[in-house]
């Protein structure tokens, strides 16, 4: 419903086709037998969905559940329709499975450990998978300033499976031990209906109620749970239940179905995230053994000292899942998914992306080589003509992968030309080659104006040559050039830490799209870049990054690492034929490693 919200908040339609609805929605909702086992009513839902993604013109399906996966990719089959599944939880491995990937072009894991399971025991390619989190509404989760004084704590949980199995621990082995130490410790544990516990657990708990004045109750749920965290000391939960009260800064033991993370802290917390909270591990299995001992000691030290856990360090870890769990920035980012989805469904084959720099007159002295001669330049454009190659630029891609275009007009042999740094003989040799020859290119600028030469060459490896100015900058507007963005003043990203990073990001593109309008793409200045800077490039709005001689196999494994190649001096007609072949990412590949 959050996601969906969302998308509808953006100007998207969306249709939700569920078994049933446990909440009210603005959307058209279809009723359908998703998790029906039934063969016939299996391929009734089939056809039944087949029929609607057609008459809808669907372009995406995301599936929430293996049921729906499932049933998706048989109907969308002999359709240009996109599959897009999140994984949740836990997944049984079967034969299957192995043999048939049903989870679509694109997998959404929330956990780390999740994505390991699914590549380890599925078998599934790292490279289809994305790691997001479950989008959180933050506005409804206030920071707490400060932590109740009154000594009470809440256990949230089901009381079914293995998280009941949690819950039966707590109560004969955890809770007496608390109740002992702290005679005016309340504890609610709120989940389910008592009889759940089963007859030995409710023997136990009917005791410690009479022996402690009924300081130990179960409830089966709490009205408005949000709103009352704030009375709690201590949350003890997983999954959304302890992302919620560390969101509002109430301190949280995770406990999950597969283990015992702990009270969350800044060391705790990369740990925790990975395994949602304590519910998913990383081997398979359901549930793991828990020292019971060492989690009532840790409560126990807690519960004497609720102030360990200063405010800031509360207010830390919320700033931290803000950025993995708003709501905003994971919606944006399963959007993104969905575009590739979209693009991979449509155009899964590789796309030439090449790389050049200086295009002078004459040879250049230079030893890494980054230069073209305006001749060999010219015969690089009309050996791409001959070959029939079709130039595009991010642009339009991004109209492609975001249906603004039928792909029925999408070129038979598409071709990604990119300048970096923005040379001056790019605008007085490149370009008018460029317009003679009818084609298109990105360029990358920097967003610093006042650099008018090569500066970060100055060590004597490379001649140093002219930049644009401004007011030559904005000259390219006569030819067929797409602005991107290289940074504020070349600054390699690989000696930056995250905050200069999402500077030369964010203030880059705010400045060169002052001048020059939307900027789509950034091109990390050196072609480095980390998994870290990937992340920061979308966050920062970009729809496209480039590396150089890394990146995924098509540039929609990942958009914000695209493999770029580079273009040398001595590249004639065999060279070129072999960079803007289909297998040459993957040429590059086992040659290189990378």
């Amino acid at each position: 419903m959050t996601l969906a919200d969302w998308l509808k908040d953006q100007g998207h339609e969306v249709f939700i086709a569920s078994d049933c609805l446990h909440a009210k929605t603005s959307h058209p909702y279809i009723p359908l037998a998703v998790h029906d086992r039934r063969w016939w009513v299996r391929i009734r839902s089939t056809f039944f969905l087949r029929r609607f993604l057609k008459e809808n013109r669907i372009q995406v399906i995301h599936c929430h559940s293996r049921a729906a996966a499932r049933l998706a990719f048989w109907a969308r089959c002999g359709q240009k329709v996109a599959v897009v599944s999140t994984i949740h939880g836990r997944q049984p491995v079967s034969l299957s499975k192995k043999l048939l990937d049903i989870y679509g072009e694109k997998c959404i894991s929330i956990c780390e450990n999740l994505s390991t399971q699914l590549c380890a025991l599925l078998g599934m390619n790292p490279r289809k998978i994305r790691l997001l989190r479950n989008p959180l509404a933050i506005e409804e989760l206030p920071f707490i300033e400060d932590i109740s004084r009154e000594p009470k704590m809440a256990w949230i949980g089901r009381l079914t499976g293995p998280k009941g199995d949690r819950a039966r621990e707590f109560i004969t082995q955890t809770a007496p031990v608390l109740l002992a130490e702290f005679p005016s410790l309340q504890i609610e544990m709120i989940g389910g209906e008592p009889a759940l516990l089963g007859e030995t657990t409710l023997q136990v708990l009917k005791r410690l109620q009479e022996r402690y004045q009924n300081r130990l109750q179960v409830r089966s749920h709490l009205a408005n749970l949000h709103r009352e965290l704030g009375r709690f000391q201590l949350i003890v939960g997983a999954g959304r239940v302890a992302l919620g009260a560390l969101l509002s800064g109430v301190p949280t033991y995770a406990l999950g179905e597969y283990s015992a993370e702990g009270l969350i802290n800044r060391t705790r917390l990369p740990q925790a995230m990975a395994s949602n909270m304590g519910d998913i591990g990383a081997d398979g299995k359901a549930t793991t053994p828990v020292d019971s001992a060492e989690v009532t000691a840790e409560m126990v030290r807690f519960l004497k000292n609720p102030s360990s856990l200063s405010r800031d360090e509360r207010w830390e870890l919320r700033e931290t899942l803000i950025r993995h769990y708003g709501r905003d920035g994971v919606c944006r980012k399963i959007f993104n998914v969905y575009k590739s989805a979209y693009f991979l469904k449509n155009h899964p084959r590789s796309i030439p992306v090449l790389m050049y720099h200086k295009v002078p007159d004459q040879a250049l002295s230079s030893r890494h080589r980054i230069f073209v001669t305006k001749t060999d330049f010219e015969a690089h454009l009309k050996f791409f003509r001959r070959q029939g190659f079709t130039t595009l630029t991010f642009r339009d891609l991004e109209e492609f992968r975001s249906g603004q275009r039928e792909f029925s007009q999408f070129p038979q042999k598409p071709l990604v030309l990119t300048f970096d740094d923005g040379y001056l003989d790019n605008l007085t040799n490149a370009a008018p080659l460029l317009k003679k020859y009818q084609m298109k290119a990105v360029i990358y600028l920097l967003a610093d104006h006042g650099i008018l030469e090569n500066s970060w060459d100055a060590d004597g490896t490379e001649p140093l040559q002219a930049l644009m100015s401004l007011e030559q900058k904005k000259r390219l507007s006569d030819f067929d050039f797409e602005i991107g963005s290289h940074g504020l003043s070349h600054r390699n990203f690989q000696l930056l830490n995250t905050e200069q990073m999402q500077g030369e990001l964010m203030e880059s593109k705010q400045s060169l799209e002052k001048d020059f309008g939307p900027v789509l793409s950034f091109a990390y200045p050196y072609g480095c870049a980390s998994e870290e800077a990937l992340e920061l490039a979308e966050e920062a709005g970009y729809e496209f990054a480039v590396k150089t001689d890394s990146g995924g196999f098509v540039p929609e494994e990942n958009p914000f690492g695209i493999f770029r190649i580079n273009i040398f001096p001595e590249d004639g007609p065999p060279q070129l034929r072999k960079k803007t072949a289909p297998w040459y990412r993957y040429y590059f590949y086992l040659k290189r490693g990378r």
